[in-house]
């Protein structure tokens, strides 16, 4: 796992700068009813900074949720900054999947947002993309993973986390990038999992994380990678 960090361009430095400011405030010990989240940021906040500390995936995932509830209004403006920052953050995640594909290996890359995923399917849909996302069937994801496995001339499958990152079998890959950040370790591992499956040969995966410098997702990044390994080693998983 390693994170690949891209210069701030100057479109993007008020959009970084307020990201870290809606973060401090979210972590406020009062909640927008009046709740007083302190226990709850003092927790995430040891969970952040200690990659050593215990509790499950879904214990991590329910402080988030918890504070979303608590503090909606500026989960909310957060949601809206991280959507900009990955529109702006797109040209330079272009750049780096292309420099990858020069090599002639498949990739799979994730992210969140449908106009963000499009926009990368969309520069190789010369039948070297396949797309994957919430509103498609069944039927039209298979189709899509069986192409993407099969068909030498495929070479990028581009998915929403939240729908390819589960159930898919994405071994055709050995590298993943991750165009966007989800702050739950165990959904990063879930999608990375697509591609480490039965059928995979490669000795080993690749997956890079594609951020901004001193960023908050360059921050939640290195936090949340080293919580990974921490799960890995209490797993006994092959690092």
């Amino acid at each position: 796992r390693s994170i690949i960090e891209f210069e701030v361009p100057e479109e993007a430095k008020t959009l970084v700068a307020e990201e870290k400011k809606l973060w401090e405030a979210i972590q406020g010990s009062k909640g927008d009813d009046g709740t007083d989240t302190y226990d709850l940021v003092n927790k995430l906040n040891e969970m952040i900074n200690d990659a050593s500390i215990g509790g499950t995936d879904a214990d991590w995932e329910a402080l988030i949720e918890s504070l979303k509830s608590t503090k909606r209004f500026l989960f909310e403006e957060m949601s809206k900054l991280r959507h900009l920052v990955a529109k702006v953050k797109l040209p330079f995640v272009l750049e780096h999947i292309e420099n990858i594909l020069e090599n002639k290996d498949k990739l799979v890359v994730f992210g969140h947002h449908r106009d963000v995923l499009k926009a990368i399917a969309d520069k190789y849909n010369h039948g070297k993309s396949v797309l994957v996302y919430g509103a498609m069937s069944n039927e039209e994801r298979d189709l899509a993973v069986q192409r993407f496995q099969n068909d030498p001339e495929c070479c990028l499958f581009v998915g929403s986390m939240s729908v390819a990152g589960l159930g898919l079998t994405l071994t055709a890959a050995s590298h993943v990038i991750f165009a966007e950040l989800d702050w739950v370790p165990g959904k990063l591992t879930q999608a990375e999992d697509r591609l480490h499956r039965i059928g995979q040969e490669a000795n080993s995966i690749l997956i890079q994380h594609l951020v901004f410098e001193d960023s908050l997702d360059t921050f939640m990044a290195k936090k949340i990678i080293a919580k990974q390994k921490s799960i890995d080693a209490a797993l006994n998983r092959r690092d």
